[in-house]
């Protein structure tokens, strides 16, 4: 597995950017949210590697100063970190805007010391931790760029590993084109739209598993650019009740208010 930071390079540039603070012991619970965010293009910096210097502390500390925004990623082992409850209270001091995203089950989050100026988000999915931080007092449009590509390290890196593993299953695949029963070959789709613009939504939020009736009744927010041609497929989705559309088209959406949450994208709130 790739380093989280080849995966998520910290931002370095002079552009305004958010300050993600979190427990080192967080990181792989992060990468679904950062992948989310890195496409999207925030611009996110964090500390990396050990301060072992005057000189690096004080390079990360006017780093962290100059954040427009920090995301406190709020869990039992960041409240139990020193250095991110110390870092949190030194933006609260300098009044950087603070959104606490608060994952665990906790009835207090009072041991980091917040005050009542912090914002505080409890999703329950990765998706609604995303729209949630970006509708969220305090987050600004002027912290999105251009989507973040992953470094060639890392992606190299990934490269390696499936060629290397296509080698070692070579030999497999032909014995299991023989012997594989039907019912463990992948199950195709079985419910059918006719516009590809919402085939190609369902599939983006079903993350690439087949569109079949036991699937779709887990879509509850659809993302588009422009509105498919017919929107009355849209009633096959029995639990949707978000579209997320790019606010050029938002006139498009005007027929669709009564029956979902329209959330605009793309700038602007």
């Amino acid at each position: 597995m790739a380093r989280f930071s080849e995966l998520f390079p910290p931002y370095g540039g002079d552009q305004p950017y958010l300050y993600f603070c979190f427990s080192d012991a967080d990181r792989d619970r992060l990468r679904p949210l950062f992948r989310r965010l890195y496409e999207r293009g925030c611009r996110i910096w964090y500390p990396t590697g050990h301060s072992g210097t005057v000189a690096e502390r004080e390079r990360r500390d006017a780093r962290m100063r100059k954040a427009r925004l920090v995301v406190l990623y709020q869990t039992k082992r960041a409240r139990t970190d020193q250095a991110v409850k110390s870092a949190v209270l030194v933006c609260q001091e300098k009044s950087i805007p603070i959104i606490s995203v608060d994952v665990d089950t906790a009835k207090s989050t009072l041991s980091m010391g917040l005050d009542s100026r912090a914002v505080h988000i409890k999703p329950r999915s990765v998706d609604a931790a995303e729209a949630a931080l970006l509708h969220a007092d305090g987050f600004s449009q002027e912290l999105i760029g251009p989507p973040l590509p992953v470094r060639k390290k890392a992606v190299l890196a990934i490269a390696a590993a499936i060629v290397a593993a296509a080698f070692l299953l070579i030999g497999a695949a032909v014995l299991v084109r023989h012997l594989r029963a039907p019912s463990i070959e992948k199950t195709a789709d079985t419910v059918f739209f006719s516009d590809p613009v919402l085939t190609a939504a369902v599939r983006d939020a079903l993350s690439g598993e087949p569109i079949t009736e036991e699937s779709i009744v887990t879509v509850t927010t659809l993302r588009f650019d422009a509105l498919p041609e017919r929107t009355d497929e849209f009633a096959l989705l029995s639990n949707l009740s978000r579209i997320e559309l790019n606010q050029a088209n938002a006139v498009d959406a005007a027929p669709l208010l009564k029956r979902y949450d329209i959330v605009l994208t793309g700038g602007g709130s």
